[in-house]
């Protein structure tokens, strides 16, 4: 009897994981997304609140075979910053919520008022940020930056190194969601056609 018994938890079980599965990956691709949105708009409400422009820089790394993704920010004045460097070092990536550009405490260490860098490794399930694309129109662009203007949200500077949206694209398995921000400063998120499996409650891109 008792073997039986094994054996009936052992078919429940085989059962039940593949859903439990699906309902954690579907849980790990929607928290990616959101986590990037929320931070957008404190960027979005910092802008204002400063009443200056921020651009927004990318970057990418490999770092033991694993890719890293970062965002970095600061005051928009055509000069680019390393979102990979450390608060303090040379083309690091910075700005004050307060206003005040004191980014330091007395002792040295950085204020928990700055708004610095968002990583990918900072996020909770890491993994999930598969790629960072941004573009012009419809074409992709590298090296390029995005701005968060002090009104409108995005501010739409005539320049070729100008990108007026991006998106981020999160994957698990067989589910992903893309997060959009358009030329001005609109985010929204979304499921990608290319995706196999779709995660309710979000519109196709």
């Amino acid at each position: 009897e008792l073997m039986i018994a094994l054996g009936v938890l052992a078919v429940i079980a085989s059962l039940a994981l593949p859903s439990y599965r699906s309902i954690l990956d579907k849980r790990e691709v929607t928290s990616g997304a959101e986590q990037f949105a929320a931070f957008f708009s404190t960027v979005k409400s910092v802008a204002v609140k400063r009443n200056e422009d921020i651009a927004m820089y990318p970057g990418k790394r490999t770092v033991a075979g694993e890719v890293e993704w970062c965002l970095g920010f600061k005051e928009f004045d055509e000069t680019s910053c390393d979102c990979f460097a450390d608060l303090g070092d040379t083309g690091a990536c910075t700005v004050d919520r307060n206003n005040d550009d004191s980014h330091f405490n007395a002792d040295g260490t950085p204020q928990t008022s700055e708004l610095t860098v968002l990583r990918s490794t900072k996020l909770r399930h890491p993994e999930t940020l598969d790629n960072i694309v941004f573009r012009q129109g419809l074409t992709a662009v590298n090296n390029k930056f995005f701005v968060f203007d002090s009104v409108r949200g995005a501010l739409e500077v005539p320049d070729t190194d100008y990108a007026d949206n991006m998106s981020l694209s999160f994957v698990v398995r067989d589910y992903a969601l893309d997060l959009w921000i358009d030329r001005l400063g609109r985010t929204y998120v979304c499921s990608p056609s290319s995706s196999t499996l779709k995660v309710p409650g979000y519109e196709q891109c």
